[in-house]
């Protein structure tokens, strides 16, 4: 009698073999289920069989119903299962390496902006563009002490503007000879003359001169700097460039024209 509940039982976990062979986590709970459920029936069905053999067809239809029902349970929880599986599969841990795979991340397409301007393999330096230069040293508003660069640094040459000069003669020489004593400049036997620029950073550089004419002088070198108290004024009025010495301006004669103030001597 055991044997045809056997047979039985069997045959529903090859059923259910069948129904869920391409889902194997579904597939062994369906005969964990089977086997837990089925066969308790079918050892009590069979004690009943042992007493009464005329109750065998009633029992086999026992049977056959309790393997209908666990497949029908299994496929109706199919979809909870289906959804879990991969869920745990991803996440899953390693048994030889301890570790847990990183989850696979989802690529949203989305649009690509651009931020800023892309630069030229082959840059072209504001000498080149003279639009590009600026004009003056800062804005309107701007102290010696909020300028930038600071006051004590040096200027981002080049720098455009118009230029005054000093009212003596003689005058700018006092100042390199004072300047030269205090240790703040070095001889300059190659250049053409000494001016002053905006900031004290600036103090014995030597830059060259683009004139209005598109002439370029130099090196001049710079022995002089505006008082901190004449920057917010000086920036007020923006554009102004540099003062010359006396000599020099004479030499211009004397005209307050736009200039163009270099680092190095421009190459256009």
């Amino acid at each position: 009698t055991s044997g045809v509940f056997d047979r039985g039982l069997n045959a529903g976990v090859r059923i259910a073999d069948r129904l869920f062979s391409p889902r194997s986590m579904v597939k062994n709970a369906a005969q964990s289920a089977l086997q837990k459920g089925a066969r308790a029936a079918a050892q009590r069905a069979a004690v009943a069989a042992a007493e009464n053999p005329a109750t065998w067809p009633v029992i086999a239809v026992v049977i056959a119903i309790v393997v209908l029902g666990v497949i029908f349970f299994m496929l109706m929880d199919t979809n909870t299962m289906l959804a879990a599986a991969p869920y745990a599969k991803q996440n899953a841990v390693n048994t030889t390496t301890g570790t847990a795979p990183s989850p696979t991340l989802i690529q949203v397409p989305h649009a690509v902006t651009t931020i800023g301007p892309q630069l030229s393999p082959n840059p072209t330096t504001a000498a080149s563009f003279p639009s590009l230069i600026p004009r003056g040293y800062g804005t309107a508003g701007q102290t010696w002490a909020t300028m930038n660069p600071g006051y004590e640094e040096q200027t981002a040459l080049p720098v455009q503007g118009y230029v005054t000069w000093y009212g003596r003669a003689g005058l700018m020489a006092e100042v390199a000879t004072n300047q030269l004593a205090w240790g703040q400049i070095t001889p300059c036997a190659e250049c053409k003359g000494d001016i002053s620029l905006m900031r004290q950073g600036d103090i014995n550089r030597r830059v060259w001169i683009r004139r209005a004419s598109g002439v370029v002088e130099g090196p001049y070198r710079v022995v002089d700097c505006a008082a901190k108290k004449d920057v917010a004024t000086i920036l007020k009025y923006k554009g102004w460039a540099a003062d010359l010495s006396y000599e020099i301006a004479q030499n211009w004669g004397f005209k307050s024209e736009d200039v163009t103030i270099f680092d190095a001597p421009p190459t256009l």
